[in-house]
């Protein structure tokens, strides 16, 4: 295990130099961005519908961790180092479970409510190969910078990282919590959190930051009948700002507008002002920051999920699609937990 953790790290250093150069040469060479803009409609969603969910989340927690008190009785007076394997299997479990249920209810509730479209929670089912491959190449070129820039501060600050899986998998070793924990680690948090941050925070900060939407559309949101399809959106010359206009292709009609307006679309224009690129990184900073607040407590972990997090936001923000950084998400945990194993088993 070790031997090819190795083999593949190095591997993936070496493809994410190549990468980097043969991107990077291109970039300078043509002056065009690291992604190109790929035009779509603002989310429909509003703030209410960000509140809803919190609030689905921790009544969904109260219930699910309720029933495991109620399993377990004596588990609000142990410490965490006294649990049980079963008890933190069972706690991992729950809170996997308490992240799926509040997704997938928030997506079923909005989608009702305003008719939201698979393109507005980032599903392309005609560009899966694409951006899986586009999740591939980004995660070579996201991850070993941002696995280099931990080393540092743990080996260089002496600050030790302590995920609090990772730690649980050392003190109680076993294979079915093992099994648990990668199912959490490896499928449940790149979907849920990928999900929460880029496509529900960050979509509807998009939203907010452009400044073309009334104050209505960001508190309740947007119904729409239909969801415009990429031949009735179309980009202006420069590919650089991405909330300007988009003006409907010559021969077609704009889709039909029910309870609400119709939301509008984010593009790129060919005048761009210095506030309009803050426009465009702003979404991608302040979720960026909420996600490494959100780990915290892992040690000096959080420095370098947020770059991580830089990363996927601006992926996310050229492509509207969630797969490609469902991909990075899901490769760098899974690595991390082939790392775990490695260490266990020896």
């Amino acid at each position: 295990m070790s031997n090819f953790l190795g083999t593949a790290a190095i591997i993936i250093v070496l493809w994410s130099v190549r990468n980097w150069l043969v991107h990077g040469l291109r970039v300078v060479r043509n002056r065009e961005p690291w992604l190109p803009w790929e035009p779509r409609r603002a989310v429909p969603w509003g703030a209410i519908d960000i509140v809803l969910t919190v609030i689905l989340l921790l009544v969904l927690a109260n219930f699910v961790m309720g029933g495991i008190g109620w399993v377990y009785p004596d588990s609000k007076t142990l410490k965490p180092a006294d649990f049980s394997a079963g008890l933190q299997m069972s706690l991992i479990a729950g809170e996997s479970l308490i992240k799926v249920l509040a997704a997938a209810g928030a997506v079923v509730l909005i989608s009702l409510r305003l008719r939201a479209a698979a393109g507005d929670w980032g599903w392309q089912p005609t560009k899966l190969w694409d951006d899986f491959k586009l999740g591939l190449i980004a995660f070579t070129m996201i991850v070993p910078p941002v696995y280099m820039v931990q080393g540092l501060i743990v080996l260089g600050g002496k600050w030790e990282s302590k995920h609090p899986l990772i730690e649980m998998l050392k003190k109680t070793p076993g294979g079915e919590l093992y099994l648990v924990s990668f199912i959490a680690a490896v499928i449940v948090a790149p979907l849920v959190e990928e999900w929460a941050f880029r496509v529900l925070l960050q979509g509807w900060l998009e939203k907010l930051f452009s400044g073309v939407h009334s104050l209505e559309s960001l508190l309740v949101g947007d119904q729409v009948a239909s969801e415009p399809s990429a031949a009735l959106l179309v980009p202006t010359p420069t590919q650089e700002n991405p909330y300007g206009e988009l003006s409907p292709a010559e021969g077609t009609e704009a889709p039909v507008v029910a309870k609400f307006a119709e939301p509008k679309p984010l593009s790129e224009t060919s005048a761009q002002s210095e506030r309009e690129r803050w426009q465009a990184w702003l979404p991608i900073g302040v979720s960026a920051s909420l996600f490494a607040a959100a780990h915290v407590s892992h040690g000096p972990d959080f420095i370098a999920l947020f770059l991580l997090s830089l990363g996927q936001g601006y992926l996310y923000q050229r492509t509207h699609r969630i797969l490609p950084v469902i991909v990075v998400h899901l490769l760098l945990n899974l690595f991390s937990m082939l790392a775990v194993a490695a260490a266990l088993v020896s």
